[in-house]
């Protein structure tokens, strides 16, 4: 069944492949951008509403006669009361909410009660919705977190690693996020609920690092390090992420909507590709 679907966030690097599944799905996309937005980067079928998420009225309007919301823009900097209201004055009765796992943390995270209160406000927000909660995204050109693994793997022989390099990770695919979300918009029997959208796999990050050397077909040495050594190169806090579990389990989103996540190594060999870092790699 096509809908009319507006998709908040659509040009950041999740949202412009969400409005891309959607469109294959044959859902009729009106993608929701600040004034001074590039809308380049998404197809000429994709209709435009031009507003801004702080300014609410702009919302309901771009939203009248929408049969779907689907917010991919972040929870985290306060606007879900309004993109609420907007929705429940614009009569939405369906929409799906794009948050994080990282709302788990045990770290003081400044975002992270905003967040917990967003999930609330969408959640009871009487606008029929559900929420997905990727993990750490990874997979093309611009991501903001393995990318630049990639390319220091690539370039030097030895790997510093802070602390023990036993945290685990699990990253999933912006494809198969993107997959997920365009699927859950047509279940109208999961409002209401809230899902993990992990990985398939958790990982230690000494084996995301050797799983990235196999790809890149470079020979690594990965030496631990103290982590105030390794605060040269990051922040304490993105030191303290990476010693932090974050293990999932995919086993609900799988029974309830087909979650099947790509292997990370599939998906790591992929963005690597696009990144142009294989070409000399013999394939």
């Amino acid at each position: 069944m096509s809908l009319s679907v507006l998709v908040t966030g659509a040009t950041g690097f999740t949202g412009r492949r969400v409005v891309r599944a959607l469109v294959a799905d044959g859902h009729r996309v009106t993608a929701f951008l600040r004034p001074s937005s590039d809308r380049t980067v998404l197809a000429a079928d994709v209709g435009v509403a031009r507003g801004d998420l702080g300014v609410p009225r702009t919302l309901e309007d771009a939203l009248a006669g929408v049969d779907v919301l689907v917010s991919v823009a972040s929870l985290g900097f306060g606007h879900a009361r309004g993109i609420v209201d907007a929705a429940r004055s614009a009569g939405v009765g369906r929409s799906v909410f794009v948050g994080t796992t990282a709302v788990r943390t045990t770290l003081p995270a400044p975002s992270r009660a905003v967040r917990l209160e967003a999930e609330r406000l969408v959640l009871e927000g009487g606008i029929g919705a559900t929420l997905l909660r990727p993990t750490m995204i990874y997979g093309a050109k611009g991501d903001r977190n393995l990318e630049r693994l990639c390319r220091f793997v690539r370039r030097w022989p030895v790997i510093p690693i802070p602390g023990s390099g036993q945290g685990l990770q699990q990253p999933v695919h912006v494809e198969d996020v993107a997959h997920a979300i365009a699927t859950v918009v047509g279940r109208g029997e999961l409002v209401g609920r809230a899902f993990d959208i992990p990985g398939p796999t958790a990982l230690t990050f000494d084996s995301i690092v050797r799983t990235v050397a196999v790809v890149l077909d470079r020979r690594r040495l990965l030496v631990h390090v103290p982590a105030f050594l390794a605060r040269v190169v990051a922040s304490r806090e993105q030191i303290a992420r990476l010693a932090e579990d974050k293990s999932c389990d995919p086993g609900p989103a799988s029974r309830a909507f087909g979650h099947a996540p790509r292997s990370f190594e599939v998906g790591i060999r992929e963005e690597a590709r696009t990144l142009g870092l294989l070409d000399e790699v013999a394939s």
